[in-house]
């Protein structure tokens, strides 16, 4: 132990001796392994483990697909999904969402909000809870019962000024009166355009029978011991059934199951193996750097050594030393870069909350266009895949996702009208 002490004394002189060698080498080594440490656990929170959910594993998505005009990850027809729901045995729990606009008219002036409506248990399946208050209970989801609303928590910060007496209060939303029953957690944002608040969605038995207008998007929690597979048969069967009860609007269409986490990375895979290739590479740079500062100075000391060595000092001994000093500057370039890493991510999860804190601020205009920015980007992914049905923006109702054709959307009919206007068929034009 008095030899270790004394190694460990003499390697801090000596890295305290050639200060400039010292400090390039630290940094050198805090830089790599930063990068490295950073890389990987962006890699990890975002790839891996996207979402912070419990029983993650056993979450999934369900899209309509349509193979015959290209169409692998549509919306779903509330039709098809009270089939779904109703008939499956292996899923747990099966919700819908739809994108939703609110106008919120409490204040001096109108504001419109992008929000969601979402089925009985969609909080329950992904396991969160509120940070005040409380979620929806099953019968909120029932006619009558569904005015009540829960708040994200950067809205509920910026908007409210995180009023901790929010929970009772009301709301004007779309003309009505609505209670606000909860505020989530701040890392909950899930779908990630969920917008600003959660509200009920009422299935009544017009959107029961609706299969015309697809504009739902579909998560549930498998059972236990159940997998993908086995889920994609049992929704596939649903589907083939619903196929030959209406042909009119069903032929072709069958269920697509994918968990949520494959769901939500699904184009990030392809730049994995470079994005690991490159840290690796840059780790490699650095201990190639450290090494050549090393081999540098360690023949800067061939007297030191000899003189040692002439003193009866064994080779064992000045490896022993020269291992000593390179610990203490792996020691101290691994703290500093360790320390970095965190630094890094601490300032990533701050921008990140800003933008999302801040975004409610930029009012009806910011909002209109990031709605007509991504209606844009479904209708042009759907008539990329010869999709004969787009969802646009129902002018007439308010709600997002009614039916439209393509033919329709390039000039035949005034693309803002939904099938309200263009037609009650529910089909395409």
């Amino acid at each position: 132990m008095n030899t270790l002490v004394q190694d460990l004394r003499y390697g801090a002189r000596i890295l305290l001796k050639h200060r400039g060698v010292t400090l390039v080498a630290i940094l050198a080594t805090a830089v790599g392994i930063a990068a490295n440490t950073t890389i990987f656990s962006t890699v990890h929170s975002l790839i891996l483990r996207p979402f912070n959910f419990a029983d993650q594993d056993r979450l999934i998505v369900v899209w309509e697909q349509n193979l015959s005009v290209g169409n692998v990850r549509g919306s779903v027809a509330p039709g098809n999904f009270t089939d779904w729901r109703e008939h499956n045995r292996t899923c747990e729990q099966l919700v819908a969402i739809e994108q939703h606009y609110f106008d919120l008219t409490d204040g001096d002036q109108p504001e419109r909000f992008a929000g969601c409506r979402v089925t009985d248990r969609f909080f329950d399946t992904l396991g969160v809870k509120a940070a005040l208050g409380r979620t929806f209970l099953p019968e909120e989801s029932e006619p009558g019962r569904e005015q009540v609303v829960v708040l994200k928590n950067s809205f509920w910060q910026q908007r409210f000024a995180a009023d901790p007496e929010i929970v009772g209060k009301t709301l004007t939303l779309n003309q009505k009166t609505f209670t606000v029953i909860g505020v989530m957690p701040p890392d909950f944002n899930y779908p990630y355009h969920s917008g600003q608040m959660w509200t009920p969605l009422v299935f009544d038995r017009q959107m029961r029978s609706d299969r015309g207008a697809h504009y739902l998007e579909v998560i549930g929690m498998l059972e236990p011991n159940i997998g993908v597979k086995e889920a994609q048969k049992d929704l596939s069967a649903i589907a083939g059934l619903a196929e030959q009860q209406f042909p009119e609007t069903n032929s072709g269409r069958n269920a697509y199951v994918v968990s949520l986490t494959d769901d939500a990375v699904r184009g990030a895979w392809t730049a994995m193996p470079a994005l690991i290739g490159a840290a690796i590479f840059v780790l490699l740079i650095a201990c190639a750097n450290v090494a050549n500062l090393l081999l540098a100075r360690s023949a800067s000391r061939q007297k030191e050594i000899a003189v040692r060595l002439a003193l009866g000092a064994s080779r064992w001994r000045l490896i022993r030393q020269l291992l000593t000093e390179s610990v203490l500057l792996a020691v101290f370039g691994g703290g500093l870069g360790l320390l970095m890493s965190i630094s890094f991510r601490v300032h990533a999860r701050r921008d990140r909350s800003d933008r999302s804190a801040v975004w409610p601020r930029a009012g009806v205009a910011g909002l209109e266009d990031e709605f007509q920015r991504s209606t844009k980007r479904r209708r042009q992914g759907h008539a990329r895949n010869g999709c004969a049905q787009c969802a646009t923006r129902c002018a007439r109702c308010e709600r997002a996702g009614f039916v439209l054709s393509v033919a329709n959307q390039r000039g035949a009919i005034d693309p803002q009208l939904c099938r309200h206007d263009a037609g009650r068929s529910g089909r395409p034009a």
